[in-house]
């Protein structure tokens, strides 16, 4: 994978930086981190040695994966474009935990030899001993964000033609009773539901990746396509947070009905500072009292599928002197009288989105490998434990808080209405 490179230093370089970048350049492990990956392919990162490699791979109209140094093989994408561009980390070695400093080089691999691009010095992620680090998957998504006014992460599929998708993450709900007070030493219930997945998905007809159309189409063309975005319960457990309550722990699939009593009303002497009319939404209780807060955690990751129809053609064999009149096979002198025939076969891709390949996203939602979901829907529950009743059914949200009454019960006896 080596190759001959000569290095330009800038002649207003002082000559101990020009001895300090020589002797930092002995040491060369070389990383293939192609930054985009064709239509069709992904990127695949293994560990070679002491260097990372990744590839562009899984091309669905053959060809090879270009080699550094073999010249002229690129896999070509649907449509017959080849990815000729290859990116490499060359490291000095260490500056500072996780970093290294080092040439970083655009390499043409369609060439013969391999071409150069340009090249320039800058900091790149490392691990131990200078050695650089494979980068993250890279997003499908030419264009994705979070959108704060819809709490919504939007993805724009990353090819010439126009396809979309965009998704947010369940709510985690909760069922509560008596809701939105309760009183002093009340036997009080809450239900945490279980965690629900969350799609979205956008369409396209058609995309003429082998440069036809629907009414004429080429090998490699693309039909109903289908992108879809899916928000899944990682299977980590939800928590849920009471003022003057003990925090509860619930499995992802749901919990049972949860029987606690607080022992001292909702009053600012104990932290509930918040009314309800200042929060909003509890119109059947006075907009003067004092409101407990709570708070619920959950996680979730993020998946993609594309699904769609791709044309190929085959030759079809009519040739009554073969052994099997009608086979696939291709033009000669064991097959002279046969057609091409066109089919679409359905196909598809999928992989998983991380938090930090989405702009915008708030760092509170960002737990690394997963997506923190803090939303919270309260549902308001009858005695029987049941959301339906017309009596009680009602629904309260405040995103990421949710807020709950307690009073002292002077005098008054029995169920409190809602």
């Amino acid at each position: 994978m080596s190759k001959n490179k000569n290095f330009r230093l800038i002649p207003c370089f002082a000559f101990v930086e020009v001895v300090v970048i020589v002797a930092m350049a002995l040491f060369t492990p070389y990383v293939r981190a192609d930054d985009s990956c064709p239509p069709g392919q992904t990127l695949q990162c293994s560990m070679v040695g002491n260097q990372v490699v990744c590839k562009c791979e899984g091309s669905d109209n053959g060809g090879g994966t270009s080699t550094p140094g073999g010249g002229g093989d690129a896999t070509p994408t649907p449509g017959g474009t080849p990815s000729c561009i290859e990116t490499y980390y060359k490291s000095f070695g260490p500056a500072g935990p996780g970093r290294c400093y080092g040439a970083i080089e655009h390499w043409d691999v369609c060439s013969n030899p391999n071409k150069l691009l340009d090249w320039h010095i800058d900091f790149f992620p490392c691990g131990g001993g200078g050695t650089p680090t494979p980068p993250p998957p890279i997003s499908p998504c030419k264009d994705l964000n979070f959108d704060p006014t819809s709490g919504t992460i939007n993805c724009e599929w990353n090819f010439q033609w126009e396809l979309a998708a965009g998704v947010s993450m369940p709510p985690i709900v909760i069922d509560a009773r008596p809701y939105p007070v309760t009183l002093v030493n009340w036997p009080t219930a809450m239900r945490v539901n279980g965690l629900a997945e969350a799609s979205g998905s956008g369409t396209l007809a058609y995309a003429g990746w082998g440069g036809g159309n629907p009414s004429s189409p080429a090998a490699g063309d693309w039909r109903d396509i289908t992108l879809t975005l899916t928000f899944r319960p990682t299977g980590n457990p939800v928590s849920v947070s009471l003022m003057k309550q003990d925090v509860i722990t619930v499995p992802s699939s749901g919990g049972t009905l949860k029987i606690f009593t607080w022992q001292v009303p909702s009053h600012p002497a104990v932290g509930a500072t918040r009314t309800a009319g200042e929060v909003g939404q509890l119109g059947e209780i006075p907009s003067d009292i004092t409101l407990f807060e709570g708070r619920s955690q959950t996680t979730y990751r993020l998946f993609y599928n594309l699904s769609y129809q791709e044309y190929s053609k085959q030759f079809v064999c009519y040739d009554t002197a073969t052994p099997t009149p009608n086979y696939w096979g291709t033009p000669g002198p064991s097959c002279v009288h046969g057609a091409w025939v066109g089919s679409w076969d359905g196909k598809s891709k999928s992989g998983e989105i991380l938090p930090s390949q989405v702009e915008n996203l708030p760092p509170a939602m960002n737990g690394g490998s997963v997506f923190n979901d803090f939303s919270v829907v309260i549902r308001r529950m009858d005695e029987n434990g049941s959301t339906s009743n017309p009596k009680y059914a009602h629904q309260y949200s405040w995103g990421s808080i949710f807020y709950w009454a307690c009073r002292e019960g002077q005098g008054q006896v029995g169920w409190p209405e809602p």
